[in-house]
């Protein structure tokens, strides 16, 4: 039909191209484990759903094709105008990057509505969901927000008096595509314990540490100029790795009950993680590219974790990982559901999606 309609030229495009790979891969690789086109599918709903609703669903094969393809000039010039219109190009220098951190996202958080879990105890989620150290990390946050603050806030700065019973738990945090108006899923990170007979789950997060998250530091910017930016190592913004435990926020009838004012309430985030953290990232696999990182520990060898603000979670990842030269593992009982628990050393994976390499591709 698209050949037909002179519309399209070739099938050569990402999905159809990878099948001339698949073969070579798997014969110089091994089995294309956790690997899948899923990431692609989502055209279908743009390509086709989203644009048959815009025909009068009569002859809609003709009207189809058509529509895509004014799309597509449409977003082809809106690029172009956008690119003649920065006449200045000092953005692009290393100085203003690092004068004005931010990163080449395609992802935004889609707002939490309603908790999964309301009012879980805090020992039964420390029990749950593998945080022993939640309510240490807990009061050490909230304290931590008012060091600072004034004399008349002095008290709020103690830790103790941030003795929270109990929390809302949420279970996963979606992403949508921050060019999109509707809040069309992209990816989704998951945090939840075992339940049902089915095993537990904790994702791997990518984390902007810098400051108070991303909010308007986002860049947004064409094809046009990607190949600029990835002559610059752009992970020195302050981009981690940690392991998602719980997703969180504190009820507000414990605020109620404390009397802590509205003010004071205004300060702390209204959604909270507790993440257990991954070294930082510092050199990449000669081969793969991939940067290496393992588990961080503190000075006891317990796992190094915090609470950090949910809204500086930007994105999920895919952790590869990196086996010990002795066979030190059984491989065989390792599968997707423990393997983060019974490896330390792991690939970043820059190839799960196209967000994911346009954040850590140099």
């Amino acid at each position: 039909m698209y050949l037909n309609l002179g519309t399209r030229k070739h099938f050569h495009f990402y999905k159809i191209h990878w099948l001339s790979h698949y073969i070579d891969c798997i014969l110089s690789r091994g089995s294309p484990d956790n690997f899948n086109t899923q990431f692609t599918e989502r055209l279908h709903s743009l390509l086709i759903k989203a644009i048959y609703r815009h025909t009068n669903k009569r002859n809609e094969e003709k009207q189809m094709p058509t529509m895509v393809d004014r799309h597509e000039k449409l977003r082809s010039k809106q690029s172009f105008i956008s690119h003649a219109l920065r006449s200045d190009d000092s953005y692009l220098s290393k100085a203003w990057i690092e004068a004005n951190p931010t990163i080449l996202n395609l992802y935004t958080q889609i707002p939490l509505q309603r908790p999964t879990i309301r009012n879980l105890s805090l020992p039964a989620c420390a029990l749950q969901y593998y945080a022993p150290l939640l309510k240490r990390s807990l009061q050490k946050y909230l304290a931590s927000l008012f060091r600072v603050a004034s004399a008349s806030l002095a008290h709020y700065a103690y830790e103790d008096f941030w003795d929270i019973a109990c929390i809302d738990v949420y279970h996963q945090l979606k992403f949508r595509y921050i060019d999109k108006a509707q809040d069309e899923t992209a990816d989704i990170l998951y945090s939840y314990p075992s339940q049902s007979g089915n095993p537990s789950r904790f994702d791997v997060g990518v984390i902007y540490t810098k400051g108070e998250g991303i909010k308007n530091k986002l860049l947004y910017c064409s094809l046009f100029y990607f190949k600029s930016f990835f002559t610059y190592h752009l992970l020195s913004i302050g981009l981690r790795a940690a392991r998602v435990r719980i997703m969180f926020s504190i009820p507000e009838h414990w605020l109620s009950d404390k009397r802590v004012p509205i003010d004071i309430q205004k300060k702390i985030p209204k959604r909270l993680a507790y993440v257990e953290w991954f070294s930082r990232f510092q050199s990449s696999d000669s081969h793969s590219g991939f940067y290496q990182i393992s588990k961080e520990l503190d000075l006891s060898g317990n796992l190094r974790s915090d609470i950090i603000p949910l809204h500086s979670l930007i994105a999920a990842a895919h952790l590869i990982p990196k086996y010990p030269s002795i066979n030190t593992i059984d491989r065989k009982a390792l599968s997707s559901h423990n393997i983060l628990d019974n490896c330390s050393h792991f690939y970043l994976n820059t190839y799960r999606n196209q967000n994911s390499f346009l954040l850590f591709r140099q």
